[in-house]
């Protein structure tokens, strides 16, 4: 018979009693092997399940990263772009981006540039990080947009700014290709931009505290999720 901590047996009660927010923080408990609950992956993704059929847009979000990378779960691109769409109707900005990804690279769905700058735009205009990057990547590509190198190299910046390192290396490398005489000017305006994007930055933050959303996801994403 399997013992558990008082803390899982809390959480488990809470859970089977209704409490959204319980099975959501069991399952990151159990996917991480955290205060006293060993790692159980595939339990994990079941805990979250509870949590996204109840509509809560963190565990469906963590959820369809399991899904695309097969943790504790088989991997499932169509999968993972179902829960990612769904995280998106319910306003997640990350989810957005990653359907922009799906439609960009043709995963688990036909490529459709069109749409994928379009869900990449909708998280960069509420300066989700990775999107942040990938309208970076857009403008430096000329991928569902025009290209303009200027404004990769803002982008990139930006992503940098707001926790997404390799945007600094990605700004560099796309002001090798600027000419030299226009460089300042170059990053002057992606100095401009950089506070522009720090002020909804914040704005965002205090729309979400006053509407109770939880922000924490954030910083996971920032450090897991590679770009």
């Amino acid at each position: 018979m399997t013992e558990y901590s008082e803390l899982e047996k809390e959480l488990r009660k809470a859970s089977d009693e209704g409490d959204t927010e319980a099975s959501y923080r069991l399952a990151v408990l159990m996917r991480d092997g955290a205060d006293g609950i060993p790692r159980r992956p595939f339990e994990s993704s079941m805990f979250f399940k509870k949590a996204s059929d109840r509509d809560h847009v963190s565990a469906t979000v963590l959820l369809g990263l399991m899904y695309l990378e097969g943790l504790g779960v088989t991997a499932d691109p169509r999968r993972a772009a179902d829960l990612f769409f769904k995280a998106s109707n319910l306003g997640d900005d990350f989810a957005s981006c990653e359907m922009g990804i799906f439609y960009q690279e043709g995963l688990a769905m036909p490529i459709n540039l069109d749409r994928a700058i379009e869900y990449i735009k909708k998280a960069a205009a509420n300066c989700e990080p990775h999107a942040l990057f990938e309208m970076g990547r857009a403008r430096e590509e000329g991928r569902g947009i025009r290209k303009r190198l200027s404004f990769a190299y803002a982008w990139y910046k930006a992503a940098a700014d707001q926790g997404i390192e390799r945007g600094n290396a990605a700004a560099e490398r796309v002001l090798r290709k600027i000419p030299l005489r226009l460089c300042g000017k170059v990053r002057e305006y992606a100095d401009g931009f950089i506070e522009r994007v720090r002020k909804r930055a914040a704005e965002v933050k205090e729309e979400h505290r006053q509407k109770g959303i939880d922000d924490s996801l954030r910083q996971y994403l920032i450090d897991n999720v590679p770009v």
